[in-house]
Order: C-alpha cells, then structure tokens, then sequence
C-alpha cells in the first residue's frame, strides 16, 4: 500500500493481519533546481488548487473558504488545475463546476477571481506551482495523493487537510 493509512483500512475491512504487507510510498521524480519554488518568484496575489474539481477532493469547501478570502483580499486569485467533471453539490444536484461557482460565489468579482484552467501538463503544473503564493490540498479523502508529494518536491508552501494519508507525508507547521 502507498499509506500505512490506506494499510491500516485494508486489515480493518477484511480483518486480515496481511503480516507481510509493507508501506511503499509513491515515487515522486526530483526537480531541478530552476523548477523549485522561490520566495522571491512567486506571485502573492495567487493561490493554486492541483487536482479533480469534486466533492472528494474538496473543490466546493476551497471555492467557500475563497468567497471569505476574497472579501478581505481583493487582489488574490484562485488558480484551478485538473479536469472539469460534472459536480455534486451539498443537495446531491448534478451540475456544471462554472454553474456551482456562480452560485456559491454570485458577486461578479469573485467568479472573475477564480480562473479554471482544465487539465494541464506536468510542466504547465510545475510552472503555475512555482509561481505561486501557495499550493492548497483540500480533499476530504486521499490515500497518498501525489499532489502533496509533487509540492513538496518542489519546495512549495503546502496548505492540506489532515485526512487519510496526507499526514504522513505533512508535519504540521513543519514542512506543510
């Protein structure tokens, strides 16, 4: 398993002890040095979200805590990277992630605040991440996301919840 979280989980469901299970966390390549983040590079003004635009991933709880940011920094972005899928909101309605944003967010200002990229490269993502103000994990459930990993390897500020794996990998006020 790449979490002892996720290993844990396993041997509870099935009540397997599972002895020779072992905690392999995933890979993450290395960046040169021209790629890691720099205090002085990134743009203050942004705040990048890398990943599904759901519900698990925490796409509406990051677009509420925005609404609040927003209000007291009118000059901050929120960058969103990843593909745009139909979302669930807190009703159970299926909607479009663009009809949810204007409606959580109705002040016009705000929905021009918050730019939705779609799916990105990984060079495209290593560059807006190293720009950045910080990289924000938001996901109700994670195993090992990669994300955080990827972040982290770029020397990025990191802002995660502290749900399934993520801990792992995140000391709080240590390295994340």
């Amino acid at each position: 398993c790449p979490s002892r979280y996720t290993l844990n989980q396993v041997r509870k469901k099935y009540g397997l002890e599972l002895a020779n299970a072992r905690v392999i966390p995933n890979p993450i390549a290395t960046m040169p040095a021209e790629q890691y983040w720099r205090g002085g590079d990134h743009d203050k003004r942004y705040i990048l979200f890398v990943g599904r635009l759901d519900r698990c991933k925490g796409a509406d709880v990051l677009i509420r805590a925005f609404g609040q940011i927003g209000r007291e920094h009118p000059d901050v972005e929120l960058v969103l990277v990843g593909p745009e899928l139909t979302f669930l909101d807190d009703r159970g309605r299926s909607c479009r992630f663009e009809d949810y944003l204007r409606e959580v967010l109705p002040d016009c200002g705000f929905q021009f605040r918050v730019k939705v990229l779609g799916s990105r490269s990984p060079v495209e993502i290593r560059e807006l991440r190293r720009r950045a103000y910080l990289t924000v994990v938001c996901s109700r459930f994670e195993n090992f996301p990669n994300v955080v990993l990827e972040a982290m390897a770029q020397g990025c500020p990191l802002v995660a919840t502290n749900v399934g794996g993520i801990p792992e990998a995140i000391q709080n006020k240590h390295n994340g």
